[in-house]
């Protein structure tokens, strides 16, 4: 895989050529280096580091059989993978910004193409490209923006590119050369790179910004923008002369060669917003050394390890607002990634700013704010001051100066006390040893006013539930006064178009409260009727800021219908009769109106016809009763609606469930022996069957025969006939249909002694014994 390198950070274009340091740290810090480690292979090398110490790079696996895209927090290294499905493919990352995203490059499946990448959230995202194969991801911002070089289609070139708003832009190229690349972006959407106008012919750097790509290294000589900081200073490298490129700073228009460290070549790589510079340049010999440039001084960074360390430094590619520079070396024969350290005091303010809110006048607040030394040697802090043009109302109490050793935090009080109406805002300087923020300010803001009340209702609205027609409730609200003077009430009365039943204790006006104390006002709610009332009481007073405020006011009286029980189940009575209660639960008359079928509901279920409309009072009930009475077998369902004035459940239903069986009876059994002929004997039976019920239906009748077998010598079945019985409700019927039993001699059996059973099967199975002898015998 081909490997891009980016620069960081942002800023304004056409600005004032600035001072290499907004503020210089001291030279001859002493520095602290860190190893990352490998992902097991025995090469890393480090790209980039944020503001939160985060690095990124690219390390190997083991067997080196391919490197991948490293994230190192916390003292541990992440694998971030790769676009493609199997181990042995390769990915590196390059910069990281402050929310923890992450660009870079990685392979992309099918074809092992390179493609740039956006690592955000735990997801690697695949950029895409500008109409070609392949792309690379350079640099990233604050804002998650990401710029790099993408193939156009064909493949035929490559042009720089903005990714932003999850779309890729070509930005094009220097007078519309052949090719370009991005290398980094800063907070402001300020670009550099490199544009060329073919294979054969130098890069020229460029800037980019309002749309406008601009070479900012004219002349002979080739010349790469790589990094690019928010105060739009940019750093890079050039030729200065035949074969010997040096690293550049360009500012406020201007292009400064930063020399080399003792031989020729070098370039400069990462820029902070401090305006200190590392990159790489040579010494005698063919390896090159990292440096850092800083107060016009070109420093190898190899001369600030500590004794013994066993590192050569070779390039150094970014350094962070914290002075944190990442790169690669050589220690015990292998290049890894390494993180530099400095030795300071790093100052942090807990809370940033402290917001007093809105305070009378002559009265005071303290709050308080914590300084924290997250760095590695003791933080002095020297003074407190207030920033320029900050109001005096702002004051501290902690006596300075004041000692915070590494990873210890000191609390200092703030006091606000306005004199006046207005607000102020501000700041105050805390002023340290820290060498990058030796003066960390602390915002300030506070509102003063004047004393004034401030009324308060409490609750500010009351509602009253259900209450009784014809009685009244009553409920307490506060008026209360929650401000710096006295509170005057001038005016209580109903809001327009409230109801007169809501009503209040009288309160002697005009009232006067203090401050911080209240009157209760007594509100009551008397129904007249049914129905929902709403409104408010307005009371007026003379709070400049809130003169009339509403109590809101909710009160009902309402019937509320219910039914005990809800169900008559006669499923298990057949034809009866039972009842349910209309109670009304609620607080207003409910006025029954109507009792209907619900659709689809038996007629076989008839309710008393009470007279309507009916009333019942709150509290009482009066009672229905239903009667199921069937006409045929089956189970009937339905319910009956009962409609009335309860807003709630109007109809409510009284769900009916009914089940009708038949019950035949078995009044008789005759068994007559017919003799036509001697050799033709047979054998008639009649039943009787009554059916008591108000319910016509069908139920099997069955006539079994049982006698002595002469052949056997046992008692054997030898007749078995069913027949249907179907008496009409409330009769008798007889039925002579049983197949007849025909026999000749000489008999098989005993006929004369057998024994008879008739079995009705309805709900209610009955059994019947016949006779033991015929009622005849033929001779």
């Amino acid at each position: 895989m081909k490997t891009y390198f980016k620069g960081l950070l942002a800023v304004l274009t056409g600005v004032i050529a600035l001072s290499l340091f907004a503020q210089n740290p001291a030279l001859g810090i002493d520095y602290t280096i860190t190893d990352l480690g490998t992902l097991g292979g025995t090469k890393s090398e480090a790209y980039g580091i944020n503001n939160l110490n985060e690095v990124v790079g690219m390390a190997y696996l083991p067997g080196n059989i391919a490197y991948h895209a490293f994230l190192y927090s916390g003292g541990v290294m992440t694998d971030l993978g790769t676009l493609c499905p199997t181990l042995i493919r390769n990915s590196y990352a390059y910069r990281i910004n402050d929310s923890g995203q992450i660009s870079g490059t990685t392979c992309k499946s099918p074809g092992d193409l390179n493609r740039a990448f956006l690592y955000s959230g735990g997801v690697m995202s695949d950029l895409g490209t500008l109409g070609g194969s392949g792309s690379f991801a350079n640099g990233i911002n604050n804002s998650g923006h990401v710029v790099g070089s993408a193939a156009l289609a064909g493949d035929a070139a490559t042009h720089a590119f903005v990714y932003k708003d999850g779309v890729m832009n070509d930005i094009g190229t220097l007078n519309n050369a052949w090719s370009s690349q991005a290398y980094a972006i800063n907070d402001y959407g300020q670009i550099v790179g490199w544009s060329r106008y073919n294979a054969s012919t130098a890069t020229t750097a460029f800037f980019y910004s309002g749309d406008v790509m601009t070479d900012i290294t004219p002349g002979a000589g080739s010349g790469i923008a790589y990094d690019i900081n928010n105060s739009g200073q940019i750093v890079g490298a050039k030729a200065f002369s035949a074969n010997d490129s040096h690293a550049f700073l360009y500012g406020g228009g201007a292009l400064t060669d930063l020399g080399t460290l003792r031989a020729g070549g070098g370039e400069a790589r990462g820029i902070n917003d401090h305006g200190q510079i590392v990159g790489w340049s040579y010494v005698p010999g063919p390896i090159p050394h990292a440096f850092l440039y800083e107060s016009g001084v070109m420093i190898d960074l190899n001369t600030l390890l500590p004794p013994g360390s066993g590192w050569v430094l070779n390039y150094a590619y970014d350094i962070n607002d914290k002075g944190r520079i990442v790169g690669v070396g050589t220690i015990d024969g292998q290049s890894h990634a390494f993180l530099m350290v400095p030795l300071i005091p790093e100052i942090e303010l807990n809370p940033t700013s402290l917001d007093f809110g809105t305070m009378t006048t002559g009265t005071s607040l303290t709050k308080e704010a914590t300084i924290e030394n997250l760095g590695t040697v003791d933080l002095t802090v020297a003074s407190v001051t207030l920033c320029t043009g900050t109001s005096n109302e702002f004051s501290w109490t902690t006596t300075f100066p004041l000692t915070v050793s590494p990873g210890s935090s000191a609390v200092f009080s703030v006091t606000y006390t306005p004199a006046d109406e207005g607000t102020d805002t501000g700041c105050l300087e805390i002023n340290s040893n820290d060498p990058y923020t030796p003066a960390a300010q602390l915002s300030l803001s506070g509102t003063g006013e004047l004393p004034r009340p401030v009324i308060n209702l409490n609750p500010p609205a009351l509602d009253f539930g259900s209450v009784r027609v014809g009685t009244s409730a009553t409920l307490p609200s506060a008026i209360q006064n929650l401000g710096t003077a006295d509170l005057t009430v001038s005016n209580i009365a109903r809001c327009t178009g409230t109801s007169t039943e809501f009503s209040w204790s009288p309160i002697t006006l005009p009232s006067t409260i203090a401050p911080g104390g209240s009157v209760t006002l007594s509100v009551t709610y008397g129904p007249a009727n049914a129905g929902i009332d709403t409104g408010c009481i307005q009371i007026t007073s003379d709070d400049s800021l809130s003169p009339v405020v509403n109590l809101s006011l909710t009160g009902r009286a309402q019937p509320r219908i219910n039914l005990n029980p809800s169900t008559l189940d006669f499923a298990s009575t057949g034809p009866s009769t039972k009842w349910t209660q209309i109670q009304n639960l609620g607080t207003a008359d409910l006025n029954i109106s109507d009792i209907g079928y619900c659709a689809g509901t038996s007629q076989e279920f008839t309710w008393s016809r009470t007279r309507l409309p009916l009333t019942v009072v709150p509290g009482g009930s009066t009672t229905l009763s239903v009667t199921y009475t069937p006409v045929d077998v089956g189970t009937d369902t339905g319910c009956l609606a009962i409609r009335s004035n309860d807003p709630a459940t109007n109809p409510a239903n009284l769900t009916l469930v009914g089940k009708a069986d038949v019950d035949f009876q078995l009044k008789s059994f005759s068994a007559m022996l017919y003799c036509p002929l001697k050799t033709d004997i047979y054998v008639k039976f009649t039943i009787q069957v009554s059916n008591p019920t108000p319910v016509k239906g069908l139920a099997q009748a069955r006539l079994v025969g049982k006698a002595y077998d002469y052949s056997h010598g046992n008692i054997i079945e030898f007749y078995n006939q069913t027949i249907i019985v179907d008496t009409p409700p409330k009769k008798t019927k007889s039925f002579s249909n049983f197949p007849l039993f025909y026999f000749k001699p000489p008999y098989p059996i005993d006929i004369y002694s057998a024994e008879w059973t008739v079995t009705i099967y309805d709900a209610n199975v009955d059994k019947l014994e016949g006779p033991t002898t015929l009622s005849s015998r033929c001779k």
